[in-house]
Order: structure tokens, then sequence, then C-alpha cells
């Protein structure tokens, strides 16, 4: 999968969840169900354009159907897992912010799978949607440059990066 789709999350103005599901939309293994939440309200972009989380949902890498779009915890995993560089330039300035949950330091360059990996897969080192909806005209996307994540506005168009089971 390389991230070449950038989207709105859609909906935009319209809460999707109720205060409960917004709630607990943030914790890890909690993606699938809010991307089902996300399809079943068929939410749009603003310009009618599929939304981040029926693009996640309809993709079938490795022809498998089970994609969903991550939560904000699971994106923040996989920051983690791929863009935790001790040497970023945000670590050594000894930047930090309260959106830097469980410390995800970002890189400031591109991750790519071995190219012995079938199918092959890339990260850019910028914005992705969650499927953790903050408020009815914002979400939560995760920045791998700098490692924050952010509460954006749904209009935004930022990449989408389709997950399965964590």
């Amino acid at each position: 999968w390389e991230p070449a789709i950038r989207v709105q999350w859609g909906c935009h103005g319209t809460s999707v969840m109720t205060d409960t599901e917004r709630t607990a939309s943030l914790e890890i293994g909690t993606g699938r169900a809010n991307t089902n939440v996300i399809t079943s309200q068929g939410c749009k972009g603003a310009d009618n354009s599929a939304s981040a989380a029926s693009i996640a949902a309809t993709y079938n890498g490795g022809n498998k159907t089970d994609w969903f779009l991550p939560s904000r915890k699971e994106l923040n995993a996989l920051c983690l897992e791929f863009f935790n560089d001790p040497n970023s330039s945000y670590a050594g300035s000894g930047w930090w912010t309260p959106y830097q949950i469980d410390g995800c330091r970002g890189r400031q360059s591109a991750v790519t799978s071995a190219t012995n990996v079938t199918p092959g897969w890339s990260f850019a080192a910028d914005f992705y949607w969650s499927s953790s909806e903050n408020i009815a005209s914002a979400a939560w996307v995760q920045d791998f440059y700098s490692g924050i994540q952010y509460n954006l506005n749904k209009n935004g168009t930022y990449y989408v990066r389709p997950v399965r089971a964590f």
C-alpha cells in the first residue's frame, strides 16, 4: 500500500458517534467498530468524495477484505513501531506536546517495507486520519513526521492507512 490518496474524513458538521462511542473510539481495538459507525452513516467529503473510513473499509490488499481505519491510539501504536526515531529533530530539541501520547518522536523521512515483502508498503512522513471523531467538525490525525496527534477539521485532506486487526 502506497500512501497515494489524500481524502476528507467526511460528515463535516455532523457527529456520527454518541458521546459514549466518541470517548471509547480512541482506544486500541476500536478502529473497526469506529469504521463501521462512520460507513453506516454514509459519510462523504464536502465535495461528495468517498470518506477516509469507506476507502479503508473497501481496501482489499493481499486479497483481504477486513481492513479498517485505525483509531487514534492504533495510529499512535503504528507511529511508535515505525516512526519512533530517537534521532528525530523534535526529540533532540525536547519539543513535546500533550498530543504526543506515549512519546512517539516521529521520523522526518518515509518508511518502506523490505523489497522482498509482498505486497510492499510505505508510510509517508505526513498526516494520517484516524477513525476517532472528536467533535462534529473534527477528527484525530497522526503526524508521522513529528509524532504529534492533532484534532483537525474533517474537511482537511490527509492520508488513509487501512489496517487489519491489531
